[in-house]
Parts: structure tokens; C-alpha cells; sequence
């Protein structure tokens, strides 16, 4: 699909913010060029329209916030209203047992009534959000379970081990029946628990997100990416060699040393180890993750911050 000029320069600044370059004019014009010639990278294209780019989840947690805060407001209003009747009543009887005209008396009880009416409002709107918070927490684990059954990670907006197997099976069997290479990099962030346990595990999870964003960025609109479990995550490659591969691991090596996440005003870095491994006739997808993975294992043991062939 053709982009405007503008529409293609709020593109470029939304891709220069997403992976946190420095809007500099280089950039700009490389990202720019980037998008200008071919489309932006769409690894589910099918989840990928129905969920469109996964603003669910945030639609869903505004809501929740919404109604809390709606829930917690007439909490408080309610419970104030609950102070103020006693009160009153504690008023009225007084006036029972003093030397009151009776007109008085009547415009306090009238008083009364209305309180007792407007708390009875209160109640029902109180018990009407209590319903639509549970209709909004249904919501929330039907769209986590769609999202599961279509093979997308909820975190990263990447495949998931189920979306990841069912890709993995078709492009092996593509890569059988048409005689086409087919690698996977399987790579793992390195002493990730240090980041959880040092900044906690909210940073944990942005740099999960920052590692799955840098991948999209090298890796072309034909390829996969898949979180594995935790901070490891499978790249699928059709069509190419274990040379490919390796210049994939090298680009995102380099793009992963040059952008830090930023965690307020915390600069934090990592590296990555990763196995390489280049299907193999007849190969079943399953033996072809084995090998990579058994092949992460050996640049884990080699010191990590580098990458193995599998064997």
C-alpha cells in the first residue's frame, strides 16, 4: 500500500520512538528511505488485523482504571452519605425530644427522607460498577485466551509457542517440498535475572519488548519472530542460508550495543547469545529447534555475548 509523504514521516518518527534512536536527520532519512520502499514489517498479518497492532490490552487496562477510580469515588461518597445520616438521625431525635414547632420537625424529616433515597441511588450505582468491572475482567480473559488461540504473545505482540510451532511446520514442509533454504536463530538475552533483580520486574518486561522490537528491525518482511519463554526468542528465516543467519545475528548484535533501554533516567545494557541452525533435507521442525537450541547451549558455555553453529 502507497503512503503520502506525511503519512510516511509520521511513520518514520513513530518507528524512530519505538526503537529509541536519536531523531537525527540520518536517521530519519534511513528509516524513512527503509519504509518508502518496502512496507512495514507485519509478522501475524491475519492476528495482526484482528487485534490491530494489540491496542486491546491498553484499551482494556484504561477501562479498568476507569471504573476503579469511578468504583473508589462512590465508595467514598457513599460512606460519606452513610456519616451524614447518622448523623442527621442523631439530629432528629434530639429535635423529638426538644420543644420544637412541628414545622421544623416535618422539614427534617423530609430532610431524612431524601438522604435515605439519594443513598439508596448510591447503592445501586455502586452494585451496577461492581457488575461492569466483572464484565470487563471477563472481557480481559476472553481476549487473553483469543490471543492465545491465534499464536500471539500478549507481551511482545509476537508468535507464541503455539504460533511458533504452527510456523515452524509450514515452513519446514515449504522448505521440503520446494528444495528452499530455511534457517533459525534461536537467541536468549544474557544474565537477564540481574535486570529483574536490580531494577525490578517492570524494567524486566520493557526490555523484553526493546529486544523483540530491535529484532523486528533486522529481520526482513518474510520472517518470524517468536518469544520462546521469558527473554528467549526464535527467528524464523525462509529462504535463507546459514550465511544470512549469521549477518542477522551480527546486525542485531550491533543495534542491541548501540540502544540501551532507557528506564527513567537509568540507561540499562545487555547482550544476547544465540545458536544458529540451517534446516537440513527432510528435516522435522522440532529437530531443527533442537539443534539451535543445542547450539545456544555452546555459546552460553563459551563465555555468551556471541553466537554458535549447530552441528
Amino acid at each position: 500500500m502507497e503512503h503520502s509523504p506525511h503519512a510516511l514521516a509520521a511513520l518514520t518518527m513513530q518507528r524512530i520512538n519505538a526503537y529509541g534512536l536519536a531523531p537525527t536527520p540520518e536517521n530519519f532519512a534511513r528509516i524513512y528511505y527503509e519504509i518508502s520502499i518496502k512496507p512495514l514489517p507485519l509478522l501475524v498479518p491475519d492476528a495482526g488485523r484482528i487485534l490491530e497492532a494489540a491496542p486491546c490490552d491498553s484499551i482494556m487496562r484504561a477501562l479498568q482504571d476507569l471504573v476503579a477510580h469511578t468504583h473508589d469515588a462512590t465508595d467514598r461518597l457513599a460512606a460519606g452519605l452513610t456519616d451524614k445520616q447518622v448523623a442527621m438521625n442523631a439530629s432528629a431525635e434530639t429535635l423529638r425530644q426538644s420543644r420544637v414547632p412541628n414545622d421544623t420537625m416535618r422539614q427534617v424529616v423530609t430532610l431524612l427522607a431524601h438522604a435515605s433515597g439519594l443513598m439508596e441511588l448510591i447503592e445501586t450505582g455502586r452494585q451496577e460498577l461492581q457488575q461492569s468491572q466483572q464484565a470487563l475482567r471477563q472481557m480481559e480473559e476472553k481476549l487473553a485466551e483469543t490471543t492465545r488461540e491465534l499464536g500471539i504473545d500478549a507481551l511482545t505482540n509476537t508468535l507464541n509457542r503455539r504460533g511458533l510451532a504452527n510456523c515452524l511446520n509450514r515452513e519446514t514442509a515449504r522448505a521440503k517440498r520446494h528444495r528452499d533454504k530455511l534457517s533459525v536463530i534461536m537467541a536468549d538475552l544474557d544474565n537477564f535475572k540481574q535486570i529483574n533483580d536490580t531494577y525490578g520486574h517492570e524494567a524486566g518486561d520493557l526490555m523484553i519488548v526493546h529486544f523483540a522490537q530491535l529484532i523486528r528491525f533486522v529481520i526482513r518482511d518474510a520472517d518470524y519472530v517468536a518469544r520462546f519463554g521469558g527473554e528467549e526468542f526464535v527467528l524464523i528465516l525462509p529462504e535463507a542460508d546459514q550465511l544470512h543467519a549469521e549477518m542477522v545475528a551480527l546486525r542485531l548484535q550491533t543495534i542491541l550495543d548501540k540502544t540501551p533501554l532507557w528506564y527513567g533516567d537509568r540507561e540499562i545494557t545487555v547482550t544476547f547469545s544465540a545458536g544458529i541452525a540451517e534446516y537440513r533435507d527432510n528435516e522435522e521442525g522440532a529437530e531443527l529447534l533442537r539443534r539451535a537450541d543445542t547450539a545456544l547451549y555452546a555459546a552460553k558455555a563459551a563465555g555468551r555475548n556471541c553466537f554458535k553453529l549447530a552441528t
